[in-house]
Protein backbone atom coordinates (compact mmCIF):
# COMPACT_ATOMS: atom_id res chain seq x y z
CA UNK A 1 0.00 0.00 0.00
CA UNK A 2 1.01 3.40 -0.85
CA UNK A 3 1.29 6.36 2.06
CA UNK A 4 3.21 9.81 1.66
CA UNK A 5 5.68 10.48 4.17
CA UNK A 6 6.24 14.42 5.15
CA UNK A 7 9.28 15.31 6.40
CA UNK A 8 9.91 18.56 8.37
CA UNK A 9 12.66 18.97 9.46
CA UNK A 10 15.84 20.86 8.32
CA UNK A 11 14.53 19.75 4.37
CA UNK A 12 11.00 19.43 4.16
CA UNK A 13 9.84 16.79 1.66
CA UNK A 14 6.96 14.65 0.58
CA UNK A 15 8.31 11.06 -0.87
CA UNK A 16 5.80 7.87 -1.60
CA UNK A 17 6.93 5.26 0.50
CA UNK A 18 5.43 1.78 -0.04
CA UNK A 19 4.32 0.42 3.76
CA UNK A 20 3.68 -3.21 4.18
CA UNK A 21 1.54 -2.97 6.82
CA UNK A 22 -0.40 -0.13 8.80
CA UNK A 23 -2.02 0.04 12.27
CA UNK A 24 -3.77 2.91 14.00
CA UNK A 25 -0.63 4.23 15.11
CA UNK A 26 1.75 2.63 13.13
CA UNK A 27 3.62 1.47 9.87
CA UNK A 28 5.54 -1.01 8.39
CA UNK A 29 8.13 -0.23 6.25
CA UNK A 30 10.66 -2.82 4.99
CA UNK A 31 9.53 -4.94 8.18
CA UNK A 32 10.67 -1.76 10.44
CA UNK A 33 8.38 -0.34 12.35
CA UNK A 34 7.58 3.46 12.48
CA UNK A 35 4.93 5.21 14.32
CA UNK A 36 2.67 7.36 12.19
CA UNK A 37 3.51 10.50 13.57
CA UNK A 38 6.88 11.28 14.76
CA UNK A 39 8.50 14.29 15.29
CA UNK A 40 10.41 14.78 11.74
CA UNK A 41 7.80 12.58 9.88
CA UNK A 42 4.44 11.78 9.94
CA UNK A 43 2.67 9.53 6.96
CA UNK A 44 -0.44 10.45 5.09
CA UNK A 45 -3.08 8.84 3.02
CA UNK A 46 -2.56 11.77 -0.16
CA UNK A 47 -0.64 13.77 -0.89
CA UNK A 48 -2.58 16.38 -0.45
CA UNK A 49 -2.99 15.65 3.24
CA UNK A 50 0.82 15.52 3.62
CA UNK A 51 1.28 18.87 1.29
CA UNK A 52 -1.70 20.38 3.65
CA UNK A 53 0.15 18.93 7.19
CA UNK A 54 3.51 21.18 5.99
CA UNK A 55 1.68 23.50 4.96
CA UNK A 56 0.23 24.03 8.70
CA UNK A 57 3.37 23.60 10.26
CA UNK A 58 5.19 26.61 7.85
CA UNK A 59 2.15 28.75 8.51
CA UNK A 60 2.61 28.37 12.30
CA UNK A 61 6.23 29.26 12.58
CA UNK A 62 5.50 32.34 9.97
CA UNK A 63 3.20 33.04 12.97
CA UNK A 64 5.36 32.73 16.05
CA UNK A 65 8.45 34.70 14.05
CA UNK A 66 5.91 37.55 12.89
CA UNK A 67 4.56 37.45 16.99
CA UNK A 68 8.61 37.58 18.20
CA UNK A 69 9.65 40.06 15.60
CA UNK A 70 6.40 41.75 16.80
CA UNK A 71 7.61 41.20 20.50
CA UNK A 72 11.10 42.56 19.63
CA UNK A 73 10.09 45.92 18.04
CA UNK A 74 8.30 46.90 20.74
CA UNK A 75 11.33 46.61 23.33
CA UNK A 76 13.31 48.35 20.96
CA UNK A 77 10.91 51.19 21.00
CA UNK A 78 10.30 51.12 24.68
CA UNK A 79 14.13 51.14 25.18
CA UNK A 80 14.39 54.17 22.67
CA UNK A 81 11.68 56.02 24.27
CA UNK A 82 13.72 55.71 27.68
CA UNK A 83 14.65 59.03 29.32
CA UNK A 84 17.62 59.96 31.29
CA UNK A 85 16.49 60.44 35.20
CA UNK A 86 17.14 63.93 36.12
CA UNK A 87 19.00 63.17 38.85
CA UNK A 88 21.50 61.33 36.68
CA UNK A 89 24.08 63.61 34.89
CA UNK A 90 26.12 61.35 32.93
Amino acid sequence: MLKYMAEHSWRDEIRAVEVDKETESSVWISGRRRPKIAQSATFHDTWDEAHAYLTAIADGEVMRCRSALDHAKSRAGNIKRMKRPADQSN
